[in-house]
Formats: C-alpha cells, sequence, structure tokens
C-alpha cells in the first residue's frame, strides 16, 4: 500500500531526470517609424474614443499643419509665421484619417476674422485634409500680431478634439 502512494505521488508531483526547456519567445517585429511627425492636440472637452488592441485609446490627430513648430523641440514662443504667405496660401490641417465634422474660427483679440469655411461643414466625409482662407470681406493676417486658431474635428466614429493654436506673426520687415 505504501508502494503504491508513493507510485501516485511521483505521478501526481512528475519526476523527471530530463533537465526544464525553456522555449525563447518568437521575435516581435519592430513597427516602422512614421515618415511623418505626429502632432497630439489638446482636448478640451471629452471624446468617446475607439480601442486600439496595443496602445489604448486613439485619437483623431492633426499630421501636418503649416502652423506648427517645423523642428521637433522649437519653441513655440519663439515661433512666427510671415502674414504674407498665410494670407495667400491658407492655413492648412492634414488629419490621420476621414472627418465628418469640422469647424474653425481664426481670431484676433477675440473677434473673428470671418476666413472659410465660415460655417460648420458636415458630411458623411469631408476628408482628411481642410484648408482655411480669408474670404472676400474677411480681415486678413497683419505683421507683429497674435491670432488665435481654434478648430473642432471630428471623425466618423465620433471621436473628437479641439485644438487652440497661438499663431504669432513676424514683424514688418
Amino acid at each position: 500500500m505504501k508502494n503504491l502512494i508513493l507510485v501516485f505521488a511521483i505521478l501526481m508531483l512528475g519526476c523527471t531526470t530530463y533537465p526544464d526547456v525553456v522555449e525563447e519567445p518568437s521575435p516581435v517585429a519592430a513597427e516602422p517609424a512614421p515618415a511623418v511627425k505626429v502632432l497630439t492636440p489638446v482636448a478640451e472637452e471629452p471624446s468617446p474614443t475607439m480601442e486600439d488592441n496595443r496602445k489604448g485609446p486613439v485619437r483623431v490627430r492633426i499630421i501636418k499643419s503649416n502652423i506648427f513648430a517645423e523642428r521637433e523641440g522649437e519653441d513655440f514662443d519663439h515661433v512666427r509665421f510671415d502674414p504674407v504667405l498665410l494670407n495667400q496660401q491658407g492655413i492648412f490641417y492634414e488629419f490621420d484619417r476621414d472627418l465628418s465634422r469640422f469647424k474653425a474660427i481664426v481670431s484676433l483679440n477675440g473677434r473673428s476674422l470671418e476666413w472659410t469655411p465660415l460655417d460648420e461643414l458636415t458630411d458623411a466625409e469631408i476628408g482628411s485634409s481642410i484648408t482655411l482662407k480669408p474670404g472676400v470681406q474677411s480681415t486678413l493676417l497683419q505683421y507683429d500680431k497674435e491670432y488665435v486658431a481654434k478648430i473642432l474635428y471630428e471623425d466618423n466614429l465620433r471621436d473628437k478634439a479641439i485644438t487652440r493654436t497661438i499663431l504669432r506673426t513676424i514683424p514688418r520687415p
């Protein structure tokens, strides 16, 4: 009986003379670095987000604009833009996905300059880029002023954000 109990104990606990074999985990392929610097806006209101199974919440992002610092680490207090160039080309934003809603206000001292599009754009798919331009009756950007560009944007998944950018123009040459 003692031998039977000993045999069951050995079978239950396992008794091997083989060393434990530890398998190396398969290497994980590194993700390539993005070709474009992704700028994450500061959201002023909560937003529903979709879940990314690797990184958590994913928000719609601005990936390119002509009113952000050009070099990484550049101090925004020292970045100034040419108003003549912006009046001609407009202010553009490129997003990481198509939008379904967009509204923008470019203002000086709290007064809108009335750049187009004036009204909120809503559509199943607006696209992934928007350009703000002065209209016929709009106020143009001037030298050595500080403007505020405030935009609301939302993608087709109802993920929205509000971004406020302070835009300083260069002094008159």
